[in-house]
């Protein structure tokens, strides 16, 4: 149904934000359409190591375990009031998301009405080999009538109707270990849970900082990375590949530990190597960047079938890593490997970029993916989107 009913004014809700390496978790004071207060925070992540698949996820969901509980703990006491909700979201490798379209022409004008649009989402994802018991989501994301966007379609008439729905599982395991961390809190209701998709472009769509127009999201976590195609605020395409920075940081230096990689980054780009030590590192860069490209520019490839991709590119990563990649996607001989006018300028998805829809409180600090889930429900709570 369309709409979320009242203000949310002065409600705690809590949120889980599950990554490929740990998780973070906050209590979240809502406040209508004002920026959202983080009240309390908590992130603990797996250190750089090679594990198998169980044992990343059973590690994965004892972070989610310990964060739950630090922030329940942790409390502020002038924090009063019950948790009303809980919300999850979840990143790549423990998400599946897809993105499909519902499309009904009628020989003359019909009334819309929410049967009807909840019919022909349904016949859309019909169409997708999803497993009920990995669901976590479909959310209608955009309707069209008359080939007009709206947000408001019910008892409007239209000829030809279009539906856009993000589709999203969630490996069972964790989607499982989400809602037993939750359910520490003792919240009446069943948590929400959603995808990191959904996050990126539709709860960071209507932050006033971020750069207007088409736009292509590159998300790069330990375990791979995701390429989304947004046009009008809404993810288009989008294709997943396995090569993260774990895969990266083997083809840089494979002897090294990650950590090591990561500060001899961070020296080297605030000028405190010796000549010899940044011209060695820097060959390793520029070998590890062959790689890179072939990866990349096949996966770029996929996520446009048509037409060109929009040339701003917003990058989320590491930010040790950021001005390193920042430079390979803006190069021209990149560039020259992917469909686009011209190289493509990019932004770095930074904390700054949430100030208008999120406060946090003096002295807690917080994760990049927790400051987009905030944003995410602050968004949901305050907007017209239909969840199927």
């Amino acid at each position: 149904m369309f709409g979320f009913g009242s203000s949310h004014k002065n409600e705690l809700i809590l949120v889980v934000d599950v990554e490929s390496d740990g998780a973070s978790a906050a209590i979240v004071s809502m406040h209508g359409t004002e920026p959202a207060e983080i009240v309390v925070a908590a992130h603990a992540e797996l250190p750089y190591e090679t594990r198998s698949s169980d044992a990343q996820t059973a590690g994965v969901r004892a972070c989610l375990d310990e964060v739950t509980e630090k922030v329940l703990t942790l409390r502020p006491k002038d924090v009063r009031g019950t948790l009303v909700q809980a919300y999850g979201v979840v990143h790549m490798p423990w998400t599946d998301v897809r993105v499909v379209r519902g499309d009904a022409r009628h020989p003359s004008e019909v009334k819309v009405t929410r049967g009807l649009i909840s019919r022909l989402a349904q016949e859309a994802m019909k169409r997708e080999s999803m497993d009920a018991a990995t669901h976590i989501e479909s959310s209608i994301i955009r309707v069209e009538l008359n080939g007009y966007p709206t947000g408001v379609p019910i008892d409007k008439k239209a000829k030809h109707i279009v539906l856009t729905v993000l589709v999203s599982s969630c490996e069972p395991a964790i989607r499982e270990g989400m809602i037993q961390a939750v359910s520490r809190a003792h919240i009446a209701k069943e948590p929400i849970l959603r995808s990191s998709v959904r996050g990126f472009t539709l709860g960071a769509s209507s932050i006033p900082t971020m750069p207007p127009g088409d736009h292509t999201i590159v998300d790069i976590s330990r375990a791979g990375a995701r390429i989304i195609h947004v046009q009008n605020g809404l993810p288009v395409t989008l294709t997943t590949i396995e090569y993260g920075l774990q895969s990266l940081f083997s083809q840089i230096a494979p002897k090294k530990h990650p950590a090591d990689i990561l500060a001899m980054m961070h020296m080297i780009e605030n000028g405190e190597s010796d000549e010899a030590t940044r011209k060695t590192f820097l060959e390793d860069l520029g070998r590890a960047e062959v790689k890179l490209s072939e990866m990349y520019a096949k996966a770029f490839a996929s996520v446009t079938a048509q037409g060109l991709l929009p040339e701003h590119l917003i990058l989320i990563v590491h930010p040790t890593v950021a001005p390193w990649l920042s430079r390979f996607f803006t190069h021209p001989e990149f560039a020259a490997s992917v469909v686009t006018h011209r190289p493509f300028s990019v932004t770095v998805l930074s904390p700054e970029h949430f100030i208008s829809e999120v406060k946090v409180r003096e002295h807690v600090d917080v994760s990049l993916g927790l400051l987009s889930a905030t944003a995410l429900v602050h968004s949901e709570l305050n907007s017209h989107q239909s969840v199927i």
